[in-house]
């Protein structure tokens, strides 16, 4: 059975920044190991209402999704409710391994999901 890899992060995929270009070249990387990987970037044009799910894409083979971009210190202190979307998927995909990427600004949002990833026993 092929293992999955969820890569979440401050980036805008699949070439919005070069963060973005970036997580996609271990994309490559990833696929060419046998690894299905997934990806959760930031978009600047979602509102704070979008839903994950509604946000799937693809590009060249690979599914992504979009959280909106924070706007301000309140919208990064309410992103721990995203969590809660990302947890969903995470266990929707069953994901075997998930990979966080960013700066420190989602590390709150990086503590819970490694919380859940150990609840699950999933490499983190």
């Amino acid at each position: 059975m092929q293992k999955k890899i969820l890569y979440v992060g401050n980036f805008s995929f699949p070439n919005g920044n070069a963060s973005g270009a970036r997580v996609l070249g271990n994309g490559y990387l990833f696929r060419e190991l046998g690894y299905k990987t997934f990806f959760i970037g930031l978009d600047k044009q979602l509102n704070e209402n979008s839903n994950l799910p509604e946000t799937r894409n693809e590009f060249e083979g690979f599914a992504y999704y979009n959280l909106p971009y924070p706007k301000g210190v309140r919208g990064w202190i309410a992103y721990k409710q995203r969590y809660i979307e990302v947890a969903k998927l995470i266990k929707d995909l069953n994901i075997d391994i998930i990979i966080l990427y960013g700066s420190p600004t989602i590390s709150l949002f990086g503590s819970l999901l490694k919380s859940f990833a150990k609840k699950i026993t999933l490499k983190y």
